[in-house]
């Protein structure tokens, strides 16, 4: 076999954690360790999204990737000061280490933590190494969208000018969607052919094949009740459903939202919805194997900015999805061209509610959706459909 190049992922969050920010890059830098590629990854020591009574070494190799990780200040993100430490600690520790910087020939760099494409990018001009940068997340763009900090502000000043070196000295810029991309070159003024789109991935999951279509008809909303999240079309809908033992509703996990989501529960005496705690993975697993639909749902003004992850999760699990966002984003798309789910516009809750009273009075349509669901993972957000995309770019 032919020399192949040295990569090296740099990301806040890597192997053993298990969100997703830690799991993909893991699975890709896993993928090109398998394909012969000399792979390494320097990584933030865990701190919050691991099981306390693990030990992590600082280094370790795990598939051939060489993993380096740096403590940092590890306090609580979700306080400012903590954020801000953690991100300013975490990319120092990577500049602190030039020689690992020096002997690879490409970095492949995540968003997570917003000023760690800028210190990749400081080392890509010195050292003259190729940079992809990952964007999950478009800072500062995404807190002053819903409101955290204001356009003129001196920090988001700051961070556009780090972000434009950033981008300027990188080889490509991968964005997750077709809408990322156009938000990118419209916004920050990439060059269109300097960014690549290359969405996110699900590992194909354990499914139950037998889609049980018997009402009443379950639907789960999982995961972050963040500001970036819209609930108050699905809101009005299910208080518009309350009435009707057809439905159930689930809502599961954390966020700024979720006890505006309890109160409306609670003061609309909805006897058909839950509102739930944070639950482990496996119960997760089963709870959604079980439930007939899916629900993902973004602000108009996140459009661009980031990519709901679950979708992906949903598709691989064979649930067809209920979508509350822009119709332009590729994942609305996809579920017409699919016909994987149903999809309304933000504020649109009357078109919602009458779409599932259609799927309630004929849940058999229901399994065709479930298989087409499949199909769209398959055709398009396995790891090695999207595998193919980064090799082809990092070889190029």
């Amino acid at each position: 076999m032919s020399r192949k190049e040295k990569i090296l992922f740099l990301c806040q969050y890597f192997y053993p954690e298990t969100l997703s920010s830690a799991v993909l890059p893991y699975e890709l830098a896993s993928k090109f360790s398998a394909d012969g590629y000399d792979v390494s990854a320097m990584v933030g020591y865990p701190n919050e999204y691991i099981d306390t009574k693990y030990v992590c070494p600082s280094q370790e190799t795990v598939k051939n990737i060489k993993i380096k990780r740096l403590k940092y200040s590890g306090l609580n993100r979700h306080k400012a000061l903590g954020r801000i430490a953690n991100i300013l600690s975490f990319s120092f520790a990577v500049f602190m280490h030039p020689k690992r910087m020096r002997l690879a020939d490409t970095y492949i760099c995540t968003t997570n933590p917003p000023l760690l494409p800028f210190t990749a990018a400081l080392y890509a001009k010195l050292f003259h190494k190729k940079l992809f940068i990952i964007m999950y997340d478009l800072y500062p763009d995404s807190v002053v969208s819903v409101g955290y900090l204001k356009k003129t502000s001196f920090i988001v000043k700051a961070f556009e000018c780090v972000n434009q070196f950033a981008f300027r000295n990188a080889t490509g810029v991968i964005a997750l969607s077709s809408e990322m991309k156009d938000y990118l070159v419209r916004n920050k003024k990439i060059p269109s052919g300097k960014v690549a789109i290359i969405p996110n991935w699900y590992q194909d999951c354990h499914r139950d094949d037998k889609y049980d279509v018997s009402l009443p008809l379950h639907i789960v909303y999982g995961g972050n009740m963040g500001e970036g999240q819209e609930f108050d079309t699905l809101l009005s809908a299910i208080n518009a459903l309350k009435e009707d033992k057809r439905f159930k509703f689930t809502f599961i996990g954390q966020g700024s939202q979720k006890q505006k989501i309890k109160t409306f529960i609670k003061d609309n005496r909805i006897s058909n919805c839950e509102c739930k705690d944070f639950i482990p993975k496996d119960e997760y697993d089963k709870l959604l194997n079980h439930a007939h639909l899916a629900v993902m749902t973004l602000k108009e003004s996140e459009c661009g900015l980031g990519s709901p992850s679950k979708f992906y999760g949903y598709l691989a699990a064979k649930k067809p999805v209920v979508a509350v966002l822009p119709e332009s984003m590729d994942v609305a798309k996809d579920l017409k061209d699919y016909r994987a789910g149903i999809c309304v516009s933000n504020g649109d809750s009357e078109q919602l509610v009458h779409m599932l009273l259609g799927l309630a009075d004929n849940p058999d349509k229901l399994k065709e959706m479930s298989n087409h669901a499949y199909q769209l993972f398959l055709e398009k957000y396995t790891l090695d459909k999207c595998y193919q995309k980064y090799e082809k770019l990092v070889r190029s």
